[in-house]
């Protein structure tokens, strides 16, 4: 199941009615993996996207949990670290860390253990093919919260305006002295 922010995004349209986001998926697969081998892999947008957006990561179950290390970061913050224990080979992980060419993010792995070991990752991502789109996304997500304000409000004064009509009037008086 996608988060609800990422199936937004994927609902996205421009005026031509040309989608602003694609799903993607990138699989990573090291299937000799040396003791004591530490690799540092570069995340950047897949071709010739603006920006990818990692929303979920998983883990293949035929990884033995707790023979790596990991260290997950981005923007110089270690977002995460830690071993790849058998919660990350169980379940999804769940983020949404924007990546673009000047902001890529930077996995390091690990094996820990002193024989050789395989491993296999996947990262879905959201890719945006342009500045113009990843500016028109911006706009609508700072104006989404007005905008679901302003409807809630509209909804109010619709009920509000039919109950006096239905009730002819409800009562209403002018104000004391008369309009003004």
């Amino acid at each position: 199941m996608l988060p609800y922010a990422i199936e937004w995004l994927l609902t996205q349209k421009d005026e031509s009615g040309a989608r602003l986001c694609y799903q993607g998926i990138s699989q990573t697969i090291i299937p000799l993996y040396p003791p004591g081998q530490l690799i540092t892999l570069q995340l950047l947008p897949f071709g010739t996207d603006f920006c990818d957006i990692v929303f979920q990561s998983a883990v293949a179950p035929a990884v033995v949990p707790n023979v790596f290390y990991f260290e997950g970061v981005q923007y110089g913050n270690r977002d995460y670290v830690g071993m790849l224990g058998s919660w990350t080979t169980n379940n999804n992980m769940f983020s949404y860390v924007p990546i673009k060419a000047a902001d890529p993010a930077l996995m390091r792995l690990e094996n820990v253990s002193p024989v050789v070991q395989y491993y296999e990752g996947m990262v879905g991502f959201v890719s945006i093919k342009s500045q113009e789109h990843y500016d028109l996304i911006l706009e609508r997500l700072e104006r989404r919260g007005t905008s679901d304000k302003i409807e809630a409000l509209a909804e109010d004064c619709k009920t509000l305006l039919n109950s006096l009509v239905e009730g002819g009037g409800g009562g209403l008086q002018p104000p004391i002295g008369g309009p003004r």
